[in-house]
């Protein structure tokens, strides 16, 4: 057993190797297994990329209202570039032809110039200039099918085994479009602009979805329909062949102004004014028919859009219509094709202040029109019946109202609003003038209701 003795003199050996070591060559050594990593201590901090993604992806879901946005897509990043400019990626399943040709279209009718339209391989780049508050604003367009190479990482389309058809769209713009022409001083004014609340919103729209509409309500009542709306002070502006249509609408008290008592006809129409004339229109029509009628839904439901909050003005009207499977939404769409086609999340948004396109006329419209099922349409039988050069070009969605619109003769929205033609233009914006045309009959064939009709039964 070792003893007291035996003990102490064991620790006094051990004390007497360390301090040799202390001062021979091996004691740096030493000192050092024991110090701090100096790595960690001039560390230095993590410094900012050039590029990072926003990090508030839900309130980027949305481009700036200066700019056209093709539909349907479905949004993928946007991040920061040098110079205060933005890029915005999304993806869509329609082929890059067809959304080329809609930016060129949306560009004309909006006034853009057009400085370069140029196709590398499958890659479509347009580039142009518009006048925004004042000022010259770039605008970069690059249309690319959608692969691996564009990203380095599989997207969720092609983890879907979706994406062999799809393409990119990238939007390059500059980061404040709305406030281009806002200075400092300006916005050191901000707190005496407190009246008017709307001011610091607008400032913010490019980056917010539902609150712009929603905290405008001042804007309002402009769009509802009131008892000057069946006089308007420009319908002499109306084409020819489209003004008995629009003349006949008006009466019927359906129709908004944009201002007044102007009703702008030659301007392009907003997806949330016709879905409240395409209600408001479908129960005048049907007035002695409730069984026919659009309800519109209780104020505790389930919003089926995410950028229609119940607090925004339209939300009765186009939640009505799309719980009546009118308007597409996330309601109305199989459980297979939002986990195979994203369908779900292309459709999340209304987008209420975009732009109404043809093919969205006919595929809310013609509906109303039929009431039964539409039948099965092809490419080829659009071709077939038709004769557009352009079928390729709609949506495969629109392509049932296309053919449907067409078995109904003469009273079919497209011959009554575009005339004859051999091109639909399927992502051309609609006009005010077309929209209100496309509202003056309801029905299918040997059963149409005009609001000529209307007219004469009220007198």
């Amino acid at each position: 057993m070792l003893n007291l003795s035996t003990l102490k003199r064991s620790v006094l050996i051990t004390v007497m190797a360390l301090t040799a070591c202390a001062n021979g060559s091996d004691s740096q050594s030493l000192q050092d297994s024991f110090a701090a990593d100096p790595q960690l201590q001039s560390s230095p901090s993590p410094q900012p990329t050039e590029t990072a993604t926003i990090p508030d992806a839900p309130d980027l879901e949305r481009l700036p209202p200066e700019l056209p946005q093709y539909q349907p897509a479905t949004w993928l990043e946007t991040t920061e570039l040098d110079g205060d400019r933005l890029r915005s990626r999304w993806q869509s399943e329609d082929p890059v032809e067809v959304i080329a040709e809609f930016y060129r279209d949306r560009l004309q009718v909006d006034n853009w110039q057009l400085n370069g339209d140029e196709t590398e391989g499958e890659t479509i780049q347009l580039t142009a200039t518009g006048r925004i508050n004042g000022q010259d604003w770039p605008l970069s367009v690059i249309i690319r099918p959608q692969n691996n190479e564009n990203t380095g990482e599989e997207t969720t389309a092609e983890a879907d085994g979706t994406a062999a058809n799809s393409s990119e769209i990238e939007l390059t713009y500059p980061s404040s479009p709305s406030t281009l022409s806002q200075t400092d001083s300006e916005d050191n004014q901000t707190p005496q602009a407190s009246p008017t609340p709307d001011n610091p919103d607008e400032n913010r729209e490019p980056q917010t979805t539902p609150s712009p509409q929603a905290q405008q309500p001042a804007q309002q009542p402009a769009q509802q329909p009131s008892q000057t709306t069946t006089e308007f002070s420009d319908l002499d502006n109306v084409s020819d062949p489209l003004i008995p249509y629009v003349q006949d609408v008006a009466q019927l008290g359906i129709l908004s102004p944009v201002q007044g008592d102007r009703f702008a006809p030659e301007e392009t129409v907003t997806r949330r004014d016709y879905a409240r004339w395409l209600m408001q229109a479908n129960n005048r029509f049907y007035a002695d028919q409730s069984v026919q009628q659009l309800r519109q839904p209780r104020d505790s439901s389930e919003p089926a859009f995410q950028d229609m909050p119940q607090s925004h003005p339209d939300f009765a009207v186009v939640q009505g219509l799309a719980e009546a499977g009118i308007i597409p939404s996330p309601l109305s769409e199989s459980p297979t094709s939002e986990t195979q086609s994203g369908g779900g999340e292309t459709t999340a948004l209304f987008r209420p202040d975009e732009p109404l396109l043809r093919e969205d006329l006919l595929r809310w419209k013609v509906p109303l029109d039929v009431r039964r099922g539409l039948p099965d349409a092809t490419v080829e039988a659009i071709q077939e019946t038709w004769g557009f050069q352009d079928a390729t070009r709609i949506s495969t969605e629109a392509l049932d109202a296309v053919l449907a619109d067409f078995e109904n003769g003469e009273n079919s929205n497209i011959r009554r609003v575009f005339g004859y033609t051999t091109l639909l233009q399927p992502k051309k914006p609609v006009t005010r003038a077309e929209a209100a045309s496309s509202l003056w009959s309801f029905g299918y064939q040997d059963e149409v209701r005009s609001a000529s009709d209307l007219q004469e039964n009220q007198n």
